[in-house]
């Protein structure tokens, strides 16, 4: 879940500035009630914490301050092994599917943003999208969200990931692309990816509280819902400025996407001048 749009670079947190102005301060001099409401403001402001999927990365570590603009600990630890990822290239384009020859992650990323460059500006946002199962109806509903909100923009590279393309799913992935998400796909096979974003897994309850959830919505979007695949492991969103990772957007399943502030945050690093104080880098662009 996404947070208002703020500014990204602010490296104080609320919780830091209470500590400091409460710090020396004689607790027993304090009234019981006004411990007691400082106590449950404590408490309300740590679960606040807790609740949120972004947070504003810092060359010096991640703060508290809940922005749009963000990386969760679980991916800014693991951004190094990014470098590593082997990604196969999928043509899915003649309702066949035709996996090609592996190349690096980086290289993808590269060869998307000069495929959606005009001839005047090269493309230096990156939107990718880690798709948890191409059958799925919340991955379908997800891609169709991005899909029709990359429409909106110029110069903005946007590409998927699955983690598998073998004959169960074939047929899933080739309807996935013609009728959800029209923008080139890769395979990472080991996963390497989902792992770098957390390997955040469902659990038998979620996927029966997020279907109920979102049944009656897919049923009047239209969108099926396909067997077959890895279904647990969950994706989500990574947001990329001249090479550097920025943000990422860890998936719900049953939810929509935050379209509004996913918005708000491609058109933010477009326009932004680049910092590099605050973003984890691939070796450069």
């Amino acid at each position: 879940m996404l947070c208002a749009p703020q500014r990204f670079c602010c490296n104080i947190s609320p919780s830091s500035s209470i500590m400091t102005t409460t710090s020396g301060i004689n607790q027993r001099s304090i009234p019981s009630e006004v411990q007691d409401a400082k106590a449950r403001l404590k408490q309300r402001h740590a679960a606040d914490e807790s609740s949120q999927s972004w947070t504003t990365a810092t060359s010096t570590g991640t703060t508290s301050v809940t922005s749009s603009l963000g990386l969760p600990e679980s991916i800014r630890k693991n951004i190094g092994s990014l470098n590593s990822v082997s990604l196969a290239p999928l043509n899915l384009s003649d309702d066949k599917l035709h996996e090609k020859a592996a190349i690096s992650f980086k290289t993808a990323l590269k060869k998307e943003c000069k495929r959606a460059s005009n001839g005047k500006k090269q493309a230096d946002v990156a939107v990718v999208f880690a798709i948890r199962r191409p059958g799925c109806s919340s991955s379908r509903e997800q891609g169709q969200q991005l899909s029709a909100l990359a429409m909106e923009f110029c110069n903005l590279a946007v590409f998927g990931i699955v983690k598998e393309s073998g004959a169960a799913e074939e047929q899933n992935l080739i309807a996935f692309y013609n009728d959800h998400f029209q923008h080139p796909i890769y395979k990472d096979d080991e996963c390497q990816i989902y792992k770098a974003m957390g390997n955040r897994k469902l659990n038998s309850i979620q996927l029966v509280k997020g279907n109920l959830a979102a049944k009656r919505r897919w049923a009047d979007k239209a969108i099926p819902q396909k067997s077959g695949g890895e279904n647990r492991v969950q994706g989500g969103i990574l947001f990329f400025k001249n090479g550097k990772l920025r943000c990422a957007y860890q998936e719900e399943y049953g939810k929509e996407l935050d379209v509004s502030n996913i918005r708000a945050t491609i058109k933010e690093l477009q326009e932004e001048q680049e910092d590099v104080s605050c973003s984890e880098t691939l070796d450069g662009w």
